[in-house]
């Protein structure tokens, strides 16, 4: 069975009705999509992370979008699946909080203690001008 016969009975079970995900299926794909892509990225591609990221996301975005021409359904899944969750919701509310302890998690401390008088001098200007 071809790649257009996969997606063509998903995209009939989807009008069906009978497809939905759990927020942890949608999760665990995204997981696995984005360690391939780094993979991608770090075989291939040799940029630094998050832009090799991005750039890979943003191909499989045109993918989907210009799929729509080859595989009718495709579209449909994507946008039931979007469709299906409240994105902003589940950013914020579930997502926020790994994407800000990654970001700690690679904060030099040395770096950050020799810079902590120019940090705390513009903390207080900006809090200055807050005030105006």
């Amino acid at each position: 069975m071809d790649i257009k016969n996969h997606i063509t009975t998903l995209g009939a079970v989807l009008s069906e009705g009978g497809f939905a995900l759990d927020p942890l299926d949608l999760i665990t794909i995204l997981v696995i999509m984005a360690a391939m892509f780094l993979l991608i990225n770090s075989r291939y591609l040799k940029l630094p992370s998050t832009i090799g990221l991005m750039i890979l996301a943003l191909c499989l975005s045109l993918f989907v979008v210009l799929g729509e021409w080859l595989f009718s359904t495709l579209n449909e899944v994507a946008t039931s699946i979007m469709s299906e969750y409240e994105f902003s919701k589940i950013l914020l509310q579930v997502m926020l909080s790994f994407l800000l302890f990654a970001g700690a998690l690679q904060i030099d401390l040395r770096k950050l203690g020799e810079e902590k008088t120019k940090a705390n001098i513009q903390c207080v200007e900006r809090g200055a001008k807050e005030v105006k």
